[in-house]
């Protein structure tokens, strides 16, 4: 292999790395580890069975890349805000979790691959830039944002429950029920079970994560004043 090559193949081999280290790295609470959670007023609505559900004290690190729209409400924190995928599951304290791209018991199968839509609309809601989603925590029409939310996630998974109202048509041009990728949009499946083993399913979560600080940029920036150097040595 000529010198040439061999630089070629070094700096796609980076960029390849570069790609894995992101899918990898699933952010600030890892990619297992244990978790608790809670419902509160105004964000839950315990009659119906669905709303945002508060998630504290994981194994982790943060809570990075959730906005103070979404996350560190009410105590303990750190915490972040989260819905569920799937309607007919329960849950329980502690859970111990796997990150995944899908929910393990979905509607539309055994494994269900999280949608486009969803993970559009979860992205937008952890910015707290999701259109016509309240997130005044002292009002009561957060509930209902809340709740719609909910209705929407469910309709995009397949579940039984969901409703096809204004956050399902706000992510129908971003893909709706299509399925997405692992870390589309950086949004992932909390898949939960009641002990270590990972043996008793219970209810998954969505997960927002910019997984590696940064990494993936600084590697591929790598790659490209790589190849940058080679062809300026080999026009030379």
């Amino acid at each position: 292999m000529t010198t040439r090559s061999k630089l070629i193949v070094g700096a796609l081999a980076l960029v390849f790395l570069a790609a894995s280290v992101d899918q990898a790295l699933a952010g600030p609470i890892g990619d297992t580890g244990k978790l608790w959670q809670t419902r509160q007023d105004h964000y839950y609505d315990t009659s119906y069975g669905g709303g945002e559900i508060t998630v504290f004290g994981y194994t982790g690190l943060n809570n990075a890349g959730y906005t103070a729209a979404s996350s560190d409400i009410g105590t303990p924190d750190p915490s972040f805000q989260t819905f569920c995928l799937e309607a007919g599951e329960y849950t329980t304290n502690p859970l111990y979790f796997v990150i995944g791209s899908a929910a393990v018991k979905g509607g539309t199968g055994s494994s269900d691959p999280l949608s486009q839509g969803t993970a559009w609309l979860y992205s937008q809601f952890v910015a707290g830039t999701l259109s016509g989603y309240d997130y005044d925590a002292s009002a009561v029409a957060r509930l209902a944002s809340a709740r719609q939310l909910q209705e929407a996630i469910w309709y995009l998974e397949g579940e039984s429950g969901g409703v096809n109202n204004a956050f399902v048509f706000a992510a129908t041009p971003h893909g709706g029920a299509a399925d997405a990728s692992a870390g589309y949009l950086g949004v992932y499946a909390l898949n939960n079970y009641s002990e270590e083993g990972h043996t008793t399913l219970k209810q998954d979560f969505l997960y927002y994560s910019v997984p590696d600080g940064g990494t993936t940029l600084m590697l591929l920036g790598g790659a490209l004043m790589g190849l940058g150097a080679l062809r300026r040595k080999f026009d030379a």
